[in-house]
């Protein structure tokens, strides 16, 4: 098991964890609700009343866009305001936005999830889409048939898009210079995928949500490491810290007296990862 450290604790279900330029770190409790920012003064909300966040991005500004409930909304996280960004796809309104990257236009990409028959009417998951949203608010659609979606990130060359659908594994996606993706395929399979990150070296970091564990798979599939950790879910992965080898490690569940024991770890990898990209909408607020 891996020397952690603990930078968060106490939440319900944590998502979202994003690192900024200045290793200030940003996540979200998508169950309990607020996105956070954790600095050297400690945790605070700057977004408490948001619901369903599984992603958050740096803007180029120096804003944050955050996905959930609805769609997605950009937002000063010094002062809170915020404006939507998308909240709806060809006409349909979203039900929430779950992970979401920046895309090399200076937008993103993002997917769409039935959070509502998730959480509140315990029904089965309508299908949710993979997209991209450019800069200038034109939305492209690669797939309506994702059942849960969930982490995106990069190979080292920007090349390929990494994709992670919950009970299906992760896919990549050849990127094409205007950001669009083709050739879909699924290069793992994995069911309980959850977040990923990757590293300088190509590896591909999953976030296991039911086995609690993060696995370090090859492109080509193959495990190259297992790190279980004490914790009832693990849900999302993000690269920052000296050097960019740490994996922040957002997790949720219950300790046996009921408590919330969600948060965000860190470790280090020992390998330089890739941070997340930055967006660059200029929508004023």
């Amino acid at each position: 098991m891996a020397e952690f450290e603990i930078l968060a604790s106490g939440y319900r279900f944590v998502e979202a964890p994003r690192v900024d330029g200045n290793d200030i770190l940003y996540f979200a409790d998508l169950l309990g609700g607020g996105v956070h920012r954790r600095d050297s003064q400690g945790c605070k909300p700057v977004l408490p009343g948001r619901m369903w966040v599984g992603g958050v991005l740096m803007n180029a500004d120096g804003r944050i866009i955050c996905s959930g409930k609805g769609g997605l909304v950009i937002a000063n996280p010094d002062t809170g305001d915020a404006a939507d960004l998308l909240t709806e796809i060809d006409g349909e309104p979203i039900i929430a936005v779950n992970d979401i990257e920046a895309a090399s236009d200076g937008g993103l990409y993002g997917g769409t999830i039935d959070f509502t028959a998730a959480f509140e009417t315990h029904q089965p998951l309508s299908p949710g889409k993979l997209f991209h949203l450019s800069s200038n608010g034109q939305t492209t659609i690669f797939r309506d048939d994702v059942f849960a979606s969930n982490g995106i990130s990069y190979s080292p060359d920007r090349g390929t898009l990494y994709h992670s659908e919950t009970s299906v594994g992760i896919w990549a996606w050849d990127i094409g210079q205007d950001a669009m993706l083709a050739n879909g395929r699924i290069i793992i399979e994995v069911e309980d995928s959850d977040g990923l990150a990757v590293d300088t070296d190509g590896g591909i970091w999953v976030a296991c949500y039911q086995s609690a564990e993060v696995i370090r798979y090859m492109p080509g599939g193959q495990v190259d490491r297992r790190i279980p950790l004490p914790f009832p879910n693990i849900i999302s992965l993000d690269f920052g810290g000296p050097g960019d080898r740490w994996l922040y490690v957002s997790t949720g569940g219950q300790n046996a007296e009921g408590e919330p024991v969600g948060g965000v770890i860190r470790f280090d990898t020992g390998i330089r990862g890739i941070r997340s990209a930055t967006a660059r909408f200029g929508q004023t607020i």
